[in-house]
């Protein structure tokens, strides 16, 4: 059983502050920010319905700017697909499945925000103003967003977008949702991955784990916790624009694991390892459009140290157990993300872009890995004991060309590289599964649909996926996806099997997978896909992999 951990679906905000106070005056200059409190980003002029709980000061349901702009990361989506269908709706039942349907939204805030909470006016020039600070020559590659959709075509369908409050009417029945503060989350994921057939011995793999995210003035934190694997970012404010950073992470399974090659488990492998690490830094931030929470460019560089630790669970001689040691050296990390998400914080529009450049030393290393013809170990110490590993990504969402905004199109690309035969198991990059990666701090993972989590070892790859996706309702959208990898992987056709080394092939591998994402009961959002392989996965069988997950704020 292994377990897997994955970045959370934004919930309903965790703190709010104010009272509901009406505006006397809608129309006059607000005043600046209370004292401790993020700016927020200044609301419409637009007169909005009457709602249950209006916010004070917010109106405009389907304005851009009711929403903030300091940086932070969103809470992660597991949702991200297709694989189930609604019920026919028959007349006489429709009020009371909408009233039911309206339960399945993520929970909102019982207390609107001040009016003194807003930005007074001219944070529509910041936005300008802030991408003019970006470095020159990335400055003017990046394309501002219309400030609202109704500039372009006042009789338009508007997605609703995350975070900001939303007045409309689903089959005569009002719906109405305050504003939503995404800068304090706390959010729980449960899910579960079944295979058919199974990928090596696993039939079925569960995960779960907790996500949090705080955004204070001079602060930021993030964490996904597990308990056995950990992440968790943190900044400080130290100068305008500057932060010192600090990133700590354990990966301490306490049971072997086993690699699967060529759709087989293989028991000799087995190897249980583990790693505590602590990165340490400087970093720039900035505020990039659309102003959202999560849209911000961010170059951080770290000192990286971290303990690996092996132990043996085999008695054979196949694979050697590595020294523990310490790994240590330079990381620097690239972030930016100019997307806007919709209410289930899916990718609605925009653009991201990341690197990760790693050059890392282990202290005390020696050959690993099983034998070649005359004798010696795959991986020689002299070889793998530095390396250096390139990440990079791009995330492009956008709508389709003569249709409303309830059809979207999305692709993602994935690149991993790092020198020739200097990358051995525990070093090598891992192509697997899991739930769609959405969010800002998650973007940079590269789920393999249909594959196991981290399953394949990979010396290098790319990783590409075209979505298609239809929003039903503004709580149900249905996707269609595929995805496609080009990467180098172990096999062991053609080298006798073991105890022969293993030889490295570049393979393509593609994957056809439908999913919907929707609100569901108890406030919390629910994720169920169905991804179909063509024979990466299982060494040339095909098979279907199903994944449910269920996630509640809190």
């Amino acid at each position: 059983m292994v377990l897997a951990v994955v970045v959370l679906v934004v919930g309903p905000a965790g703190e709010t502050r104010g009272q509901d106070a009406p505006d006397p005056d809608p129309d006059r200059p607000r005043g600046g920010p209370a004292a401790g409190a993020l700016p927020l980003r200044r609301a419409s002029a637009a007169p909005r319905p009457a709602s249950p709980a209006p916010a004070a000061g917010l109106r405009g349901a389907t304005s851009r700017d009711d929403r903030f702009d300091p940086g932070a990361h969103t809470p992660a989506h597991p949702l991200a697909g297709l694989g189930a269908v609604m019920p026919p709706l028959v007349p006489e039942a429709v009020p009371g499945m909408v009233d039911a349907a309206l339960d399945f939204l993520p929970g909102q805030p019982d207390q609107p925000l001040q009016p003194e909470e807003l930005l007074p006016p001219g944070l529509d020039d910041a936005v300008p103003a802030a991408i003019g600070m970006l470095p020159e020559g990335l400055a003017g590659a990046l394309p501002l967003p219309p400030r609202n959709d109704a500039e372009v075509d006042p009789d338009a369908y508007r997605t609703p977008r995350a975070g900001e409050p939303l007045h409309t009417e689903v089959f005569g029945r009002d719906v109405d949702l305050p504003f939503r503060d995404r800068r304090h989350i706390n959010a729980i994921t449960l899910g579960s991955v079944f295979f058919e057939p199974r990928v090596g011995e696993s039939a079925v793999v569960p995960f779960a784990a907790l996500y949090m995210r705080r955004l204070w003035a001079e602060r930021r934190l993030r964490a996904v916790i597990s308990g056995l694997v950990n992440d968790i970012d943190y900044g400080e404010s130290i100068a305008p624009s500057l932060d010192f950073v600090a990133h700590f992470g354990n990966h301490t399974i306490p049971f072997a694991t086993t690699e699967v090659i060529d759709g087989e488990d293989l028991e000799f492998t087995s190897l249980e390892s583990g790693r505590t690490e602590l990165w340490v830094g400087l970093g720039f931030w900035q505020l990039v459009a659309p102003g959202e929470v999560d849209n911000q460019l961010r170059i951080d560089l770290f000192y990286k140290g971290a303990y690996d630790y092996f132990r043996s669970s085999d008695d054979t001689n196949f694979i050697n157990v590595p020294p523990d040691t310490y790994v240590h050296g330079l990381h620097a990390r690239v972030r930016l993300d100019m997307i806007e998400r919709n209410i289930l914080e899916l990718p609605h529009a925009g653009f991201a872009l990341g690197a990760d450049f790693e050059f890392l030393r282990r202290d005390t290393w020696e050959d690993t890995g099983l034998f070649e013809a005359d004798g010696s170990r795959q991986f020689p110490e002299r070889k793998t004991r530095d390396y250096m590993r390139v990440t990079a990504y791009a995330v492009l969402a956008g709508g389709v060309p003569w249709l409303s905004e309830k059809h979207r199109l999305l692709g993602q690309l994935h690149w991993a590289w790092a020198p020739h035969d200097t990358l051995d198991r525990h070093s090598a990059f891992r192509l697997g599964g899991g739930p769609q990666a959405t969010e800002y701090g998650d973007l940079a993972r590269s789920p393999y649909p249909a594959a196991n989590f981290d399953q394949f070892p990979m010396h290098y790859g790319l990783i590409a996926t075209v979505e298609y996706r239809y929003e039903v309702l503004f709580f149900l959208y249905l996707h269609l996806r595929l995805t496609l990898a080009y990467a180098k992987i172990p096999t062991f056709d053609g080298t006798g099997g073991p105890p022969n080394a293993t030889d490295f092939v570049t393979e393509l591998g593609e994957t056809y997978s439908v999913a919907v994402t929707s609100g569901f009961l108890w406030d919390s959002l629910i994720h169920l896909e169905v991804a179909y392989d063509t024979g990466s996965v299982r060494a040339g069988d095909d098979g279907v992999t199903v994944l449910v997950s269920w996630s509640k704020s809190f």
